[in-house]
């Protein structure tokens, strides 16, 4: 009986890209009066011969409006950004206002949509804008940043703006800002660090004085300091071989990275003995020791540490240096001896 041969053929399914839209920008700020822009496009083709249309709407016209109700792309130009201006309206109140831009887009195998977030500044009223209303620091974020500016032009001069800690427990870059004429709009970095060793709080005291701005209100910004320890770091592996001259042992510890972990310290010694020898201030999650007596085992241990101190001692791994030239030991969930053999190495 003659052998057929049966052929399988595998099928591959490529999953089909994802059809979306695409925008510059999340969100954006724009004055009373003036104007703002983001761009649109696709993310892939529409299907041949059709075309995706993108409805553009505000979800608050007394806020904020936009120049065009609707885009079209098709399957030559749907990576082509078109553009959409929004101008803020503005009103008799003194107070911000928000609204959304949707953009819908279906047709040519599209539908999905997406909206930009859109902060309308009041003009009516002098102020000083900051760009976060309180700074949150940690054992791994000691330093942040605060943007200042002016929400109008000043008049008659300069305007200053002193900068200052109550609580003495943060410092700050800059003691002071100058805004003219020609950079009132022009966000001004703060750079605020915190100093303290242990929680703390305080306030960021942001005070405008000068040209029109003397009777505007300061600003005050919220500041917390929360100490977090860093995790214990785990995977602690060890290796004992001979250096490249074959006259010396030396140990090498790997361990995984841990959180909120600055820096490392690993810490040895005989198991026979008590007293450890401690390497700190190791920026890698590796560290090799050199030096190490013949078969000998050793103990070691690793923690990591951050501002707010010491994560403590992971538990104790142990690794055993070889008795002659021509032994290798490796540690770490188990241990294995690895004899030079001629050609290479075999394990046990």
């Amino acid at each position: 009986m003659p052998l057929q041969a049966h052929i399988r053929r595998a099928l591959v399914v490529t999953p089909r890209a994802e059809r979306i839209i695409r925008v510059s920008r999340g969100s954006l700020t724009v004055r009373e009066g003036e104007t703002a822009t983001f761009d649109v496009w696709l993310s892939e083709r529409p299907r041949t011969g059709q075309t995706v249309t993108v409805q553009v709407a505000s979800t608050a016209t007394g806020e904020a409006t936009v120049n065009k109700s609707s885009l079209t792309f098709d399957e030559n130009d749907f990576g082509t950004r078109q553009t959409v201006t929004v101008t803020g309206v503005a009103d008799a109140d003194a107070r911000d206002e928000n609204a959304s831009v949707t953009l819908v887009a279906t047709g040519g195998g599209y539908d999905d949509s997406t909206a930009i977030a859109v902060v309308v500044e009041d003009t009516t009223q002098k102020r000083l804008r900051v760009s976060d209303p309180s700074l949150a620091f940690g054992s791994t974020t000691l330093s942040r940043t605060i943007g200042v500016r002016l929400s109008s032009e000043p008049v008659g001069g300069d305007v200053t703006v002193a900068v200052s800690d109550d609580s003495g427990r943060f410092g700050t870059d800059k003691s002071s800002l100058t805004f003219t004429s020609a950079n009132w709009n022009i966000q001004q970095i703060v750079r605020v660090t915190a100093t303290a060793g242990a929680n703390a709080t305080g306030t960021l005291t942001l005070d405008p004085s000068g040209a029109d701005y003397g009777s505007v209100a300061s600003v005050t910004v919220p500041l917390a300091f929360t100490l977090t320890l860093p995790a214990v770091p785990t995977g602690l592996s060890l290796a004992a071989s001979y250096t490249n001259n074959n006259t010396q042992q030396r140990v090498r510890a790997t361990w995984n990275a841990a959180a909120r972990a600055t820096s490392y310290e690993v810490r040895y010694k005989k198991s026979t003995e008590t007293n450890w020898t401690t390497v700190t201030g190791l920026s890698s999650t590796s560290y090799t020791a050199n030096g190490a007596d013949p078969n000998s085992t050793y103990d070691v241990q690793v923690q990591s540490r951050n501002a707010s101190g010491p994560s403590g001692w992971s538990s104790t791994v142990q690794v055993t240096t070889g008795r002659s030239r021509g032994n290798l030991y490796l540690a770490g969930e188990s241990t294995r001896k690895i004899y030079r053999m001629s050609g290479g190495y075999s394990t046990s």
